[in-house]
């Protein structure tokens, strides 16, 4: 990197943007955390963790992106949850992340989750706490996608079986909630969806919509690859075992709204 690119990185770290996280995908903040790496010292950066909060990961295995950046920044105060879960599944690990939520962290009032390989945090965790309750009037905040994939966008008839079994009538659209939630979304932040890879918020709050979302996990829950190439066989009682705690949290995003909030500017929580 020449003097002009440092000096440039230096007034972006620096400027008065000051995204929180980051959550572009593992190749862009990888970019972005090895550029700023280069000319900060992140040791430095006042990277502190308040003794309310709960900053915390789940996967299956060890020393992930997240983990280098806490040792980067000379964090300990930090829980990487590790969950014995081969393949990943994004819905079944929350059945222990909200038994983590509820009997190992009474002390915490609030929580910042991030995935554990493709989310930057930039800032301090009390910058981003700071933030979140002096600019936001919510009590969780989500990361904003420009991707809209995670409705059912086709207006579905019900299914022969379902009618003969009287489960439906015919005509029914078996996901008219899923094309509502999806509707609602477009009129309340269009053009910016719900994205569940990073998000801030008040513990108790988290565990309620979390207990909520655990009725839609079932044991035989997919990866969530799974739902997003074949949505159509999950088309009954959706999202139940779709296997994707995004499009589930969709779904009931106009439930828990206006306690349940995303970044929709974009200027805290992104994911571009």
């Amino acid at each position: 990197m020449d003097e002009e690119q440092k000096a440039k990185t230096l007034r972006v770290w620096n400027g008065p943007a000051k995204l929180g996280i980051h959550h572009n995908g593992s190749h862009k903040n990888r970019k972005t955390y090895n550029n700023f790496k280069s000319v900060i010292d992140f040791k430095k950066a006042g990277f502190v963790v308040p003794d309310n909060l709960l900053l915390i990961t789940c996967h299956n295995r060890k020393d992930s992106f997240f983990e280098e950046q806490m040792r980067d920044y000379g964090c300990n105060d930090y829980k990487v949850l590790n969950i014995d879960l081969l393949p990943w599944s994004n819905t079944l690990r929350l059945r222990p992340y909200v038994e983590y939520l509820e009997n190992e962290a009474k002390d915490k009032e609030y929580v910042i989750f991030v995935d554990s390989d493709d989310a930057f945090i930039q800032r301090s965790p009390e910058y981003i706490l700071n933030r979140f309750l002096t600019e936001y009037d919510c009590d969780l905040l989500y990361n904003a996608t420009l991707w809209v994939k995670g409705y059912v966008t086709a207006n579905w008839s019900a299914c022969d079986q379902a009618v003969k079994e009287g489960r439906a009538k015919a005509g029914t659209p078996i996901c008219q909630g899923s094309i509502d939630a999806r509707d609602w979304a477009k009129k309340n932040h269009p053009g910016k969806f719900l994205n569940a890879g990073a998000y801030i918020g008040r513990k108790d709050f988290i565990i309620e919509v979390y207990k909520d979302v655990l009725n839609y996990v079932t044991d035989n829950d997919p990866p969530h690859q799974t739902w997003y190439t074949n949505h159509k066989k999950f088309r009954e009682g959706f999202p139940k075992g779709c296997g994707s705690d995004q499009v589930i949290l969709r779904h009931l995003e106009p439930k828990y709204y206006p306690r349940l909030q995303i970044d929709k500017s974009m200027k805290f929580l992104a994911r571009r």
